[in-house]
């Protein structure tokens, strides 16, 4: 398969403990079918406060990080255009899906922001749940799993994400 971006032949990586695609010329990744959420769930990586921080004035700041709102990409695996979708934790970072749901495309960095954005917001929500006293049962990645497998790859961010831009 070749990269999306910049055309280089993709290598078989481990990323998490999930097999994924890795560019070695852009360094994007290809993240086949719903594993983006195993990754998520993962939590192995850990970041430094430098990356911490970085992620933190992108957030909040809100702007986009890698590619451009017009950029287009085709699948690596059946050459679709893919989609363009905000992620619903990181609506900074801009989403490559294939509409066929063979996968997604996570430029340079993109991975790491997202990780970084979900465990925040997981962690906050455990901080509210306890001082409440209410057990949480169930992480964001196995929440957005059970949505992909509910509507064949359209996740709830993408029901917002839509709903957000009247389609």
């Amino acid at each position: 398969m070749d990269c999306p971006r910049c055309k280089t032949v993709l290598v078989g990586a481990e990323y998490e403990g999930v097999q994924v695609e890795r560019c070695p010329g852009c360094r994007g990744f290809w993240i086949p079918g719903t594993r983006l959420a195993d990754i998520i769930d993962r939590r192995e990586k850990s970041f430094s406060l430098e990356e911490i921080e970085v992620y933190r004035q992108i957030h909040e700041s809100r702007r986009d990080m890698v590619n451009p709102a017009d950029s287009e990409a085709a699948c690596p695996e059946c050459g679709a255009a893919m989609e363009q979708n905000r992620y619903t934790y990181a609506q900074e970072v801009l989403i490559d899906r294939c509409p066929r749901g063979h996968g997604i495309w996570l430029d340079e960095g993109e991975v790491e922001h997202i990780q970084m954005a979900v465990e925040e917001e997981e962690d906050e929500l455990r901080r509210v749940a306890k001082e409440k006293g209410l057990r949480v049962e169930d992480t964001f990645a196995k929440q957005l799993k059970n949505e992909q497998k509910k509507y064949r790859f359209s996740p709830l961010w993408l029901f917002f994400w839509r709903w957000g831009h009247g389609r």
